[in-house]
């Protein structure tokens, strides 16, 4: 029977109308009961597990012993079911999104399951804001609203993990209510150890980084939302008025966040505003409001748009302020000398440890570690976050040879410059729960051939594939939803945007792709040509550095023209 005639049994009457759209791990329905004397409507979420055949047989091959494969989905059940027991225990709340029944359906043995939750039917929030004007006062009370539920949150020690517009529904009565707390778990056993989830637009430093995380990331989540509300919708770093984000902005906007740069006040916020969305959404979870119920307080003040205190805000008083001093320029001298050679010394003694230690196994994480085999293997087991890298402090087994990459399906980021200039590897193997690749990820990994990206890969950083100069064939998973390889061009799109934001030597440019983004094609020496369509609009200047002896092709008048004359390459134009 196919979804959208099949509910259980036990829900005598009720029948799905019509499809709302996809949520986390399932697709959502409307559903109508007509019990002659009046009328109900809901949201009807059917989860499949395993969602298809495909995915039966991938995890068949990994795990071929069928009781294996059983409790790999019951756990998978038990996850999910996570979702439900909190959004049961929040039923009573007014700013959550009500539970009214669910069934799992489950032959004893099988490789079958079929998870119905029956939910109260509402506006998305994102449809509530085509249709009304967001003022300040709005926003305010959104947040007052999610502010109520993850008060309670916190008291049953409950995280949503997943704050987010895209998440909020609107009622009829105008209240504001939070869903999906499908990646929600029980705080005593979220430690940050787990998978990295959530959306990367609203998430916290300290979950990005997999670092040990509580309710404050959720207050984080929240204050970015409010931010980008009263920022015209653009992330922090962005310009607001500007007619189009691209990649680069937002790939920008993120490094920044993570780095720890203070966030520029929101474009339409009032002073009072701006500073508690700052204090939510500061760097360290120790600088942010000690509970929600602090939160809650100052945005209560921000009453119609008037300032307010911040609860725990401090101004220096002027008369601790020191007086500047100068040093005598001779002297300044002498200390960048001195820094320099202690710089120097530093960065020699790392990178002679460096080969001098060789480690083959070691932590690469909060809950990974990596294992360097006889047989030339490198493996990634665990759960969670790889740590990120820097070209003067590589990873620990930057010095080593090995020809094949596996990482275990758990691992859900790969971190900043990790396998960069592992020159010797010529195949790597992904698990299905990756959702990060970050910067440089593999940048000069000259053997490399093949790479292909999974279905939840959501984030993939700039230069990630430089300098590859062997690599041919870029493959992005069908289902992925936030990147494609259409056509088979061999490149990684932002399917959102239609922006190239990673090629190779063999890249063929679609007709469909409106922009290049950065460092696209970085040091991609074996690169001699490449036809670029007259629907590229926008490239950027770092698109195709390195690539000295290209030859570009293009209509004449079009954007690749006027790229290539004003960065010196050479140009043939095409009929």
């Amino acid at each position: 029977m196919s979804e959208r005639n099949h509910l259980p049994e036990s829900w005598t009457g009720w029948t799905i109308t019509g499809e709302i759209g996809a949520g986390s791990y399932g697709k959502v329905y409307e559903a109508g009961l007509d019990s002659g004397d009046h009328a109900e409507k809901a949201a009807v979420k059917i989860i499949r597990i395993p969602a298809d055949d495909a995915e039966a047989a991938v995890l068949a091959h990994e795990l071929p012993e069928r009781n294996d494969q059983i409790r790999y989905y019951e756990n998978l059940v038990d996850g999910l079911l996570a979702e439900i027991h909190a959004m049961e225990a929040l039923r009573d709340n007014p700013h959550a999104v009500r539970l009214e029944d669910y069934y799992v359906e489950h032959e004893e043995g099988s490789l079958s399951w079929t998870i119905y939750i029956r939910m109260e039917l509402l506006t998305p929030f994102e449809d509530y804001k085509v249709d009304h004007e967001i003022t300040e006062e709005t926003v305010r009370k959104l947040g007052l609203d999610m502010c109520d539920v993850l008060s309670e949150c916190e008291k049953r020690s409950i995280l949503h993990r997943d704050i987010k517009t895209e998440n909020i529904m609107v009622a009829e009565d105008g209240n504001f209510k939070l869903g999906d707390f499908g990646l929600a778990r029980q705080m005593k056993i979220t430690t940050g150890s787990l998978s990295l989830k959530g959306s990367f637009s609203y998430m916290s430093p300290e979950v990005f980084h997999g670092e040990h995380y509580d309710t404050r990331a959720d207050q984080y989540s929240l204050g970015i939302v409010l931010y980008r509300l009263l920022n015209r919708n653009r992330d922090p770093f962005t310009d607001p008025d500007a007619g189009m984000v691209y990649y680069r902005d937002r790939e920008e906007s993120l490094q920044r966040r993570m780095k720890g740069e203070p966030l520029p006040p929101p474009a339409d916020a009032s002073e009072g505003m701006a500073a508690v969305i700052a204090k939510a959404c500061a760097f360290s979870p120790d600088d942010r409001y000690k509970n929600i119920a602090a939160l809650r307080r100052d945005l209560q003040s921000c009453a119609g748009g008037r300032p307010g205190p911040v609860y725990g805000a401090r101004k220096m008083s002027p008369s601790v302020r020191k007086k500047r001093r100068k040093w005598p320029k001779a002297r300044i001298l002498a200390l960048c000398i001195a820094a320099f050679l202690v710089l120097a010394g530093a960065v020699t003694a790392i990178l002679l440890s460096g080969r001098d230690k060789t480690p083959t196994s070691g932590n690469c994480g909060d809950a990974l570690r990596w294992k360097l085999t006889r047989d030339g293997t490198l493996t990634i087991s665990g759960t969670g976050m790889m740590n990120n890298y820097e070209v003067l402090r590589p990873a620990p087994w930057r010095w080593l040879d090995f020809e094949t990459l596996t990482m275990e399906e758990g691992a859900t980021g790969i971190g900043s410059w990790a396998f960069r200039m592992n020159a010797t590897m010529t195949s790597l193997h992904l698990p299905e729960s990756l959702e990060y690749i970050g910067e440089g990820a593999f940048n000069q990994c000259w053997d490399l051939s093949s790479i292909t990206i999974g279905k939840n890969v959501s984030y993939v950083g700039p230069s990630v594939f430089s300098d590859c100069i062997r690599l041919e064939t870029i493959l992005v998973d069908r289902d992925n939803p936030v990147y494609d390889s259409r056509n088979y061009c061999n490149a990684l799109i932002e399917t959102a945007t239609d922006t190239l934001v990673a090629g190779c030597a063999g890249t063929t440019i679609p007709d469909s792709v409106k922009a290049i983004g950065p460092r696209a094609f970085h040091d991609c020496i074996r690169l001699k040509e490449i036809s670029i369509p007259p629907s590229v609009t926008a490239i950027d200047s770092t698109a195709f550095e390195g690539c000295s002896e290209l030859m570009i092709r293009g209509k004449s008048g079009s954007e690749a023209e006027t790229f290539a004359k004003r960065f010196g390459f050479a140009f043939e134009e095409i009929p």
